[in-house]
């Protein structure tokens, strides 16, 4: 299915993308590249030592794409699933700290 471009952000990596359907509907198509945010992370959490210090401790960095998705299912404002979400195997591939934080 081939679509218009409608938006595209560099700094993101991410593109919205405009299709018409069949029936003459419209699927809007968001796109993100988040492989350089995967590599990101996977380099934090490579050098962490793993302590706790300072006030604050980023311990996940997740792309815009993902935090949309989680808006959607009602996880992102939900802080006991948002919780549950983080400690998965979906939200692990986000983390940048080893350990609990």
């Amino acid at each position: 299915m081939s679509g218009i471009l409608m938006t595209n952000d560099p700094y993101h990596k991410k593109d919205t993308i405009w299709h018409d359907t069949a029936d003459g509907g419209v699927i809007l198509d968001h796109r993100q590249d988040v492989e350089p945010v995967v590599e990101w992370n996977k380099g934090l959490l490579n050098q962490s030592d793993g302590s706790l210090k300072g006030d604050m401790v980023m311990g996940w960095k997740v792309p815009a794409i993902i935090v949309e998705d989680l808006l959607r299912r009602g996880i992102y404002h939900d802080k006991d699933r948002w919780e549950a979400w983080l400690r998965s195997e979906e939200g692990l591939v986000w983390k940048v700290h080893p350990g609990d934080i």
